[in-house]
């Protein structure tokens, strides 16, 4: 007889292969924050050609914020500054050489408190996959590239909506990022599902409820 553990995660297998055989996204509450199975749409996809003005000028990647991540207060990391984000410290220890296993971004994947992903293990293949990106990078960044960092702007501020590591190691390294606006990602349904199920445990969600209510509210959305 299987144990209770081992039911919940091949329950979760299940449903995860269902989901994407079915082309079908999950989005769950958990006691760290909402959790997304199957996420259809991912922020490196995104680009919107129409906008005119999309490409900002070199912007210096302390001036970046961190954005929607669904995490409950006690856990979310938006509105924190770029360089006092878990993504900043985990490029100063591959720098320097350090150890990574218990680094506030390892600790923050293992338990799903990073962003809207479920947990995941730290697997030898996650290490090397973190050690080439940064590699990488360091790489571009000597050979005198600027790296790219999709943002979407509100409220006058510059959030990160994918290139959070790029953006780490141009900050690591003092060099400015080229950035696109991909704000109308804010405007999308997705985020308007997001919010919905946060006003289900609003207590718990204030951070991003008040971003969320402003944007929604500039779209004409219930508030």
């Amino acid at each position: 007889m299987p144990t209770s553990g081992l039911r919940s995660r091949l329950l979760t297998k299940a449903v995860r292969a269902l989901a994407s055989n079915s082309d079908v996204a999950t989005l769950y509450d958990t006691p760290v924050g909402l959790k997304i199975q199957n996420q259809l749409v991912n922020s490196e996809q995104l680009s919107y050609p129409f906008l005119s003005d999309r490409q900002l000028d070199d912007v210096d990647p302390a001036d970046l914020s961190l954005g929607i991540d669904g995490l409950r207060d006690r856990h979310t990391l938006i509105d924190v500054p770029l360089a006092e984000s878990p993504h900043a410290s985990l490029m100063e220890a591959l720098s320097g050489g350090r150890t990574l296993d218990e680094s506030d971004y390892l600790v923050r994947v293992r338990d799903g408190r990073l962003d809207m992903r479920p947990p995941r293990e730290i697997t030898n293949a996650v290490l090397e996959e973190l050690h080439d990106r940064f590699a990488e990078c360091m790489t571009a960044l000597e050979g005198g590239a600027t790296l790219d960092v999709k943002v979407v702007r509100f409220e006058g501020r510059l959030y990160i909506a994918d290139g959070k590591h790029r953006a780490a190691c141009a900050l690591l390294r003092g060099r400015p990022v080229r950035c696109e606006d991909v704000t109308p990602i804010y405007y999308d349904s997705f985020f308007f599902w997001v919010r919905r199920r946060m006003t289900e445990n609003a207590h718990v969600y204030t951070k991003h409820l008040r971003l969320l209510d402003a944007i929604a509210g500039t779209v004409g959305m219930p508030q």
